[in-house]
């Protein structure tokens, strides 16, 4: 099993998962209002329904607002013990993600365990380095069964709480609390804007015309002709349909302004908003994907380009100067009829839940941990500069040492550093003998 760690409400760890022509993956949440059981519960307030009524409210100030799942030794006052949460599906079912949101981080062994009949367990993870406020859980293979069991082994008394802000504060209370488990089953949604007819305001030549934008090959593209604002791309789905979500993939990162209208005549004076976007800088990506806040059944769907810069970035070449060139162009468009897996994360929950990868006797430069599209790490500092260098080197010491590393991560202009995460290291005679460096 592999373990990523994930923040939100949608995504999965640190797999981030890119825009595709043909089909856009969709998780859904099989956990959701299924029976939960467990063998406690603080107050009905935290009764076990609340770690799969799909709310986590970090931000409720009163206790009995919160909705989570919690449980107490001793009236907290302890000794803490182990404590379990069961969910029953109803029937056996499939998933291929399993997400934790904790209220604390103090349980230090837990395991996730699965079974048909409510009697045979078997488990399928157990994590005995210590919980963040979300954990994701990614199976190396589907899990199917009707019962899942989250037990917790051992727990600590002491233990940080999130803020709804993304920093911590100190917990110090006999109790494990749950705001929310997921069980996330994998499907896709296909793009059904592919190979219906498109039409557009402009084409710069016609190895660019519009048809490119619904064509399903991420190596062709629509552009407009050299002229300010607006243009437009529309699509002709053939019969009134129900889109739900929609992707767009653009060629660079100029459009400042656009609109995801749905129409059922294209008449000029017919069209409605099913998302729009505005902001004076440029686009941050190449990638739009967005959820209709709810679904929109028409037969005509069209990108309106409100506003855009003629000078901007390629996706395959970002670091490479900007190009200035007034049109604006779309690789390909996705319309679907289900929402679609969105990743999101902020610069807080990043930074939090980082957690220190292992080091291997082969590792000659320190791993780095995984953090979701879009956001930069790099090494702040260390406290033995000998043993872990700035770029990452690592030079195995010849006693035992505990090396303290902390990270810098950046999202656009803003940079947080984490906390000191620990590597431990033993004795030189453990490790293969490295060359001589020169130094």
């Amino acid at each position: 099993l592999s373990v990523l760690l994930a923040l939100t409400m949608l995504i999965g760890l640190f797999s981030v998962i890119s825009v595709n022509s043909s089909a856009e993956a969709v998780k859904t949440n099989i956990a959701l209002n299924a029976a939960a059981t467990a063998d406690g519960q603080d107050s009905e307030a935290h009764n076990p329904s609340k770690a799969v009524d799909g709310v986590i409210n970090r931000e409720a100030q009163q206790n009995s607002d919160q909705s989570r799942w919690s449980v107490e030794d001793n009236k907290g006052e302890g000794p803490t013990g182990s404590h379990w949460l069961k969910i029953d599906l109803g029937s056996s079912k499939t998933f291929n993600e399993i997400v934790i949101d904790w209220e604390r981080k103090n349980v230090t062994d837990y395991s996730i365990e699965v079974s048909d009949n409510d009697k045979d367990y078997r488990e399928i993870y157990k994590n005995s380095d210590g919980n963040s406020f979300t954990d994701t859980i990614i199976p190396n293979e589907a899990v199917t069964a009707r019962y899942v069991r989250v037990s917790v082994n051992s727990y600590t008394k002491q233990g940080p709480l999130l803020n709804a802000d993304g920093t911590e504060k100190p917990g110090d209370r006999a109790s494990v609390s749950i705001y929310e488990i997921k069980l996330l089953q994998y499907t896709t949604s296909d793009n059904l804007a592919t190979g219906k007819t498109a039409t557009s305001d402009s084409n710069e030549t016609a190895d660019f015309s519009a048809d490119k934008a619904v064509d399903g090959n991420d190596s062709t593209r629509w552009a407009s002709a050299k002229a300010d604002a607006p243009h437009w791309v529309q699509i002709d789905m053939g019969e009134p349909t129900e889109v739900a979500a929609a992707t767009i993939h653009w060629e660079r990162n100029t459009v400042k302004s656009f609109e995801i209208q749905y129409s059922d005549t294209a008449a000029e004076n017919s069209w409605n908003s099913a998302y729009s976007y505005s902001s004076s800088e440029l686009y941050n990506g190449w990638n739009t994907k967005v959820n209709f806040e709810k679904p929109v059944t028409a037969k005509y769907f069209r990108i309106y380009i409100k506003d855009f810069s003629d000078t901007g970035r390629t996706e395959s070449d970002p670091e490479d100067a900007a190009i200035t060139w007034n049109t604006i162009s779309i690789i390909e468009i996705g319309l679907y009829g289900s929402q679609i897996e969105i990743p999101q994360f902020t610069l807080d929950e990043v930074v939090n839940s980082i957690k220190a990868p292992k080091i291997t006797t082969e590792d000659r430069t320190l791993p780095m941990p995984d953090i979701p599209e879009g956001f930069k790490i790099s090494i702040a500092g260390t406290n033995y500069d000998n043993v872990i260098e700035e770029d990452g080197t690592i030079h195995f010491p010849l006693t035992d040492k505990e090396v303290k590393v902390a990270f810098k991560v950046s999202l656009g202009d803003e940079t947080k550093t984490t906390r000191d995460i620990t590597y431990s290291f033993r004795e030189q005679k453990k490790y293969p003998k490295m060359p001589m460096q020169n130094r």
